[in-house]
């Protein structure tokens, strides 16, 4: 008997004690939890709760049940992860250059439409295409080792129950509900229920369509602040009403709503006391577990026990909370900023130890570390799954993990997660072999990744949920994003291992676009059913990109725009609107009253950039963290290049000396000079894996070198050279700084040449004007007085070598060096090369001064340029929003 009923039938069956199965977990605790309120509402204190399962956790009873009372042959049912790593495991050994473990992932997708819509799999048909045939071969495998194991896979198991689900069931009343159709699979399970007079309901919802209104907004953050602010304004109303919010691609969307209704219903929640309070709203869709902080530490703990990592993944690691004692996160945090100034670009496991071990503020950390990474030696060799998960709990807490300041519901819960995910884990045993340390840690790994880690669902009256989850759920008002044309009705994804004429033959969902129609005509259909008021809406554009409005929702009446709730401030603005005003300007620190002990030149250089970017970084010490890059980076070559030429010209003293050179000699010198300047470098030299790019820079930097020699062998005047990389103090304005000059040649006849290394491409521009932006050569220009002949700049990169800067007189330096002699008065700087030099000088002075006296306003020289560079813009806030300008941005 087949009868189709509302809610309230299915909520009185479930409490005569009929069967309810739903088609997703969602719908199933949707359900008990309306069932929960209906009996809270009709005074009960206690009562039995329902038997509401979803599709697949009912197969899987009914499968228990047939093993205890069956007396044939047993087959054991695999999980998703053992079927997975069956296929990893035969794709691999076909194709070993495959990216086995998302190509298994298609794959049992895959397997099981094949079998929920009864394609057959015929080689002749699926022979036609390479796709088709790999999975042909590898799903023939897949069915080989199964039946050969006597294992079952979720695929296979309706069609395993047919006879055993009319004895289990009988008597009962069976209802399905919200399913918006059944695969040919699950119909004939359902239809031999029904043959075998099995008493069943089909239940859908009520029949009643809500009226639905739309709304465009600006963008996706729009609707989800629109739809937020929408959510607070009805629950300040009727604080018992349920409200739904459906987003289309939840997925993308997820982090931007959680921030969004956060600020709109919990703004306490910003601060960090009320970061703990219940909230009004819950998200449907999780999270990866590995993507848990807790379990993210654990997992890279283990992943630094395998192999070596990169420094910002050590970096993450020492600021965790979840390791160790709190009292050294401070000290940790300096270990980090300590490895990223040494350039480490990778480290492992012995390497932060010993960095640990080096600072007595980290000790128990390192004491941690230590006994992590002897009980990772005791277990060397290969062990079976479920002797690893025995072990990963005792060996992370010897790491000190998870801490010991104590977890939060969320950090409890994702801990039972874990646990969980190690028991699935354990369940490898009966498919793979036992695994090395290194192995076990990235299969783990893998599966944290596909995990979804849930909090528990406390019944928020607000609820945040995709397209499939809302099948089922049953809300007082829905508010539907997202439906643009480009998304609704969405395209077609069809599975390229199935043949597409197979896949429209069987009325595969998601194989052509006409499906796709209908599909959406009746998803939404059953979204009005869900609730008695629905806004559906849509984004008029994403990013750069104009969009439309779906056809499907055309029909609707529209709401105008500034009829929507979104006059509501966000905690931002209430704040700044709390405050008291205050116009006062404070751009002024304390007078410097001792030496710049470090920087160098660069309080010129910062304070004619912008007076806040100098005070911040060398008096407050607000210096940027650095960022290692693998092989070998920006500083390590300039360090390389700076070195090998001081050598060099320690060898050489003279252009004289460098011209009888022959050229194997010369050759010789170069290379030398490079490797003794690696090996004289306090820099972290690259890991192991970089040698190799370390070779090629040596090659690059020499024949650099050498060309630049040849070009020095030239210069019209000769010289030698009489400092190199020498440091001087240097005073200007009031404040004192030491220098280091790269290098200072005489000439014959008595006059000085400053030149400065660089291996970009420097301009004469940047010493111009009262705030240049590389004021270091007329910082040292300056100091030499009388006899400076010529300052400038040595350019030295792949695409050119060359000289360029000012000189007094004609034949001093080759290359683009402008002579005052030769120069005309319009491209002069100066009158005169003297009189450019006291420019430079009262520039200085200037500078100086103002640093000196604390001068620190945000004035950045080129707004766009200066502040694209600088770290400090959270600091100086000069992209600050005022109150109210952001509310046009979010209008929707």
């Amino acid at each position: 008997m087949t009868e189709r009923r509302n809610l309230q039938f299915v909520l009185d069956a479930a409490q005569s004690g009929a069967c309810v199965i739903s088609p997703n977990t969602r719908a199933a605790r949707n359900l008990k939890r309306t069932f929960a309120d209906r009996q809270r509402a009709n005074n009960h204190a206690a009562w039995r709760s329902p038997e509401v399962l979803p599709w697949s956790a009912w197969l899987k009873r009914l499968w228990q049940e047939q093993l205890l009372h069956s007396s044939g042959h047993f087959s054991a049912l695999l999980d998703e992860r053992q079927e997975r790593y069956l296929w990893e495991r035969i794709i691999a050994a076909d194709q070993p250059n495959l990216d086995p473990g998302s190509l298994a992932l298609e794959c049992s997708r895959a397997w099981r439409t094949v079998h929920a819509y009864r394609i057959p799999r015929e080689k002749g048909a699926f022979r036609r295409k390479p796709d088709t045939a790999a999975f042909f071969r590898w799903s023939s495998s897949y069915a080989s080792v199964c039946e050969r194991n006597g294992w079952l896979d979720e695929a296979r198991l309706p069609d395993q129950l047919h006879a055993m689900a009319v004895t289990a069931i009988e008597g009962r009343e069976i209802i399905f509900w919200g399913f918006d159709f059944f695969t040919p699979q699950q119909q004939a399970l359902v239809s031999v229920l029904e043959a075998a007079c099995v008493v069943r309901t089909i239940g859908e919802p009520d029949s009643e369509s809500a009226a639905a209104s739309r709304i465009a907004s600006e963008d996706s953050h729009a609707e989800l602040r629109a739809a937020a602010l929408w959510a607070r304004e009805i629950l300040e109303e009727e604080p018992k009403a349920t409200v739904g919010v459906v987003v289309h691609n939840l997925d993308d969307l997820r982090g931007a709503a959680e921030r969004i209704f956060l600020e709109v219903l919990h703004p306490g929640a910003l601060t960090v006391s009320g970061t703990a309070a219940p909230r009004a709203f819950e998200i449907s869709l999780g999270v990866p577990i590995s993507k848990a902080p807790i379990i993210a530490t654990a997992l890279a703990v283990l992943e630094l026990a395998s192999r070596s990592q990169s420094s910002e993944f050590v970096g993450r690691l020492l600021r965790s909370p979840f390791l160790g004692d709190p009292d050294e996160m401070s000290a940790r945090a300096v270990l980090d900023t300590e490895i990223r100034s040494r350039g480490l670009s990778e480290l492992s496991l012995d390497s932060l130890r010993d960095a640990a071990d080096r600072r007595t503020a980290c000790r128990g950390f390192a004491i941690d570390l230590r006994n992590f990474q002897t009980a990772v030696a005791r277990l060397a060799g290969p062990r079976s799954p479920s002797a690893w998960s025995r072990e990963i709990l005792p060996l992370l807490s010897k790491a000190g993990w998870p801490g010991s300041r104590g977890v939060n519901s969320r950090e409890y819960q994702a801990q039972r997660a874990f646990v969980q995910l190690l028991s699935e884990f354990a369940r490898l045993d009966l498919v793979a072999e036992p695994m090395e340390f290194a192995a076990m840690v990235r299969r783990l790994v893998r599966a944290a990744e596909e995990k979804i880690f849930q909090p528990e669902n406390l019944g928020a009256p607000v609820q945040l949920v995709g397209l499939l989850e809302a099948s089922g759920s049953r809300f007082d008002y829905l508010w539907v994003m997202g439906l643009h044309a480009a998304a609704w009705p969405p395209e077609a994804h069809p599975s390229p291992f199935i043949p597409i004429d197979l896949q429209r033959l069987h009325n595969v969902k998601g194989a052509f676009p006409a499906e796709r129609l209908d599909y959406a005509r009746e998803t939404m259909k059953r979204l009005l059913h869900s609730a008695g008021n629905v806004i559906v809406s849509w984004p008029m554009r994403e990013q750069d990109v104009e969009l439309t409005m779906s056809p499907l929702i055309a029909e609707f009446p529209e709401i105008a725009r500034a009829a929507t709730p979104v006059t509501l401030l966000s905690f931002g603005h209430k704040l700044f609107a709390s405050a008291a005003g205050d116009n006062s300007l404070d751009d002024r620190g304390p007078i410097v009253t001792e030496p710049i002990s470090s920087g160098g030149t660069k309080a010129f250089k910062l304070q004619a950039a912008c007076p806040f970017r100098a005070f911040a970084e060398l008096r407050l010490d607000a210096s940027e963290l650095t960022v290692p890059e693998p092989g070998v980076d920006r500083k390590l070559r300039g360090h390389l290049l700076h070195k090998s030429l001081e050598i060099i010209w320690s060898e050489l003293q003279s252009q004289a000396e460098l011209q009888v050179q022959n050229k194997v000699k010369l050759e010789e010198l170069v290379t030398n000079s490079i490797e003794r300047a690696v090996k004289q470098s306090d820099h972290a030299m690259p890991a192991q894996w970089e040698q190799q790019v370390v070779a090629i820079e040596r090659d690059r930097l020499k024949n650099l070198i050498l060309r630049l020699l040849e070009l020095e062998s030239g210069r019209p005047t000769p010289f030698r050279v009489i400092e190199l990389e020498k440091k001087r103090e240097v005073t200007h304005g009031g404040i004192t700084v030491d220098v280091k000059v790269d290098r200072i040649d005489e000439l014959e006849g008595g006059g000085l040449v400053l030149l400065d290394y660089k291996s970009g491409k420097p301009t004469l521009s940047q010493w111009d004007g009262d705030r240049p932006e590389d004021p270091q050569v007329p910082v040292y220009a300056t100091e030499l007085g009388s006899r400076l002949a010529a300052a400038g700049f040595v350019q030295i990169n792949s695409e050119e070598i060359t000289f360029k800067g000012y000189a007094k007189h004609s034949g001093v330096l080759p290359g683009s060096v402008e002579n005052f002699e030769s120069m005309s008065g319009k491209k002069r700087p100066a009158p005169s090369f003297e009189e450019m030099l006291q420019n430079w000088r009262d520039t200085l002075d200037k500078l100086g001064s103002q640093f000196r006296a604390g001068h620190a306003a945000v004035d950045p020289k080129n707004r766009k340029k200066t502040c694209n560079e600088c770290h400090l813009g959270m600091l100086c806030r000069v992209n600050e929003v005022r109150p109210g300008q952001e509310e046009d941005e979010y209008a929707g």
